[in-house]
């Protein structure tokens, strides 16, 4: 698809199908982390794209920021889908090049917090850990955003690296509601226009006659996209930013991390070159690519009964149905890696067996589809990173 590498110096190293289950649920919640909304809305400077200060919200210490220069202070500053009541706070340079490098870790800096509607009041001034993860209490203060002032390194004279950043707290209130995401983004994979219907969305962009299909929860959207006629397919996730004009995201492809999706909302009149599919293209899909990858169908919490958030996509799988008489599918249910495999592969069955039950209710022949649970097995984003494991939870249509 698109070439990639990740480079600081030397070319070195280089959200919701399946629900939570009990492993998960006894996680805590790292609030910054882009699968969960959190975007960086400022940077002082970074070194290119793969060393950008979003990838310190990836949930990997894989990939991280690296400064343009080694001048101080380096600010950046994070923006979060809600505001939150804050009690731990980590900064981490694990994986940060120092057998390579020496000395390129980030060392002091202030760590700053605004509450809504309010001014930045500066509640930490600390020290990071040399290649090492350092974590902080906070006394439950109240934050919509954050800005980390990195003010040294441990003494290497051209860089300095950050791997990643987590806060742990609760929300102020109730899950946002859907942000108005419907618009033309101007993307560094060119124009991209994205529609939604309730909390599935539909796009097109220029790079190599893409298309997605996905789902919106509060700010994020995860979705599948596919190039060249379906031939080439990947997932990505990304968020929308306070002020709705920039869409920050990652992008996955054969279920490794590839790169940034990044795009800023163009003026109402600029379209992209590209026509946006609709739910009423399903089938169009599937005759193309003969399969396709569901993010519209959620569930209870460790359960396989269908939310009713799910119907505008079950739809959706009916109209391409009732359309085509021949088309036949199988339903498939996949998971992430959290959990045991026997647990995941049972829950993967009997949530795919749950959306053909919902689809027999409605009229469709239970011959013309089939249920498989592949649980953990066929991941389409790396397990290691909450975004990765939104992504592998999902449901897929595949022909017969």
């Amino acid at each position: 698809m698109r070439k990639t590498f990740r480079v600081c110096l030397s070319f070195f190293m280089l959200f919701f199908s399946l629900g939570f289950h009990n492993l998960l649920a006894q996680t805590e919640k790292d609030i910054l982390n882009i699968a969960n909304g959190a975007v960086v809305v400022f940077q002082t400077s970074f070194y290119d794209e793969l060393w950008d200060g979003l990838l310190l919200l990836d949930d990997a210490t894989e990939t991280g920021w690296c400064s343009r220069d080694n001048s101080f202070p380096q600010e950046i500053e994070i923006s979060l889908p809600q505001e939150y009541i804050l009690n731990k706070f980590e900064i981490d340079n694990t994986d940060a090049q120092e057998n390579r490098y020496p000395g390129i870790s980030a060392k002091d800096f202030e760590l700053w917090i605004a509450p809504e509607g309010q001014d930045y009041q500066k509640i930490l001034n600390e020290s990071a850990t040399q290649g090492d993860l350092k974590s902080f209490s906070l006394d439950q203060i109240k934050a919509k955003r954050i800005k980390l002032v990195v003010l040294s390194n441990y003494g290497y004279e051209l860089y300095t690296e950050l791997m990643e950043l987590n806060a742990f707290g609760e929300a102020t209130n109730e899950e946002p509601a859907l942000r108005s995401i419907d618009g033309t983004y101007n993307t560094n994979y060119g124009l991209m226009n994205i529609k939604s219907e309730g909390t599935n969305i539909y796009g097109c962009y220029e790079h190599d006659e893409g298309k997605m299909r996905g789902t919106q929860t509060g700010n994020v959207i995860q979705f599948e996209w596919s190039e060249t006629g379906g031939k080439q397919i990947g997932t990505a996730v990304m968020a929308l930013t306070d002020d709705n004009l920039h869409l920050n995201g990652l992008w996955y492809e054969l279920g490794t991390y590839k790169g940034l999706w990044n795009g800023k909302r163009t003026i109402e009149n600029e379209k992209a070159v590209c026509e946006v599919p609709t739910g009423t293209t399903l089938g169009a899909h599937l005759e193309k690519s003969g399969r396709v990858i569901l993010y519209g169908i959620l569930f209870d919490y460790d359960s396989d009964q269908i939310k009713t958030v799910s119907e505008p996509t079950l739809d959706n799988i009916l109209n391409a149905l009732n359309k085509s008489p021949g088309l036949e599918l199988y339903v498939d249910g996949h998971t992430d890696d959290l959990g045991s495999e026997s647990y995941n592969n049972k829950l993967s069955k009997q949530r795919a067996i749950s959306v053909i039950n919902w689809l027999m209710n409605k009229g469709i022949e239970s011959n013309r589809l089939i249920p498989r649970g592949w649980g953990e097995s066929r991941p389409v984003a790396n397990n290691k990173s909450e975004q990765g494991r939104k992504l592998n939870r999902r449901v897929e249509l595949i022909t017969r």
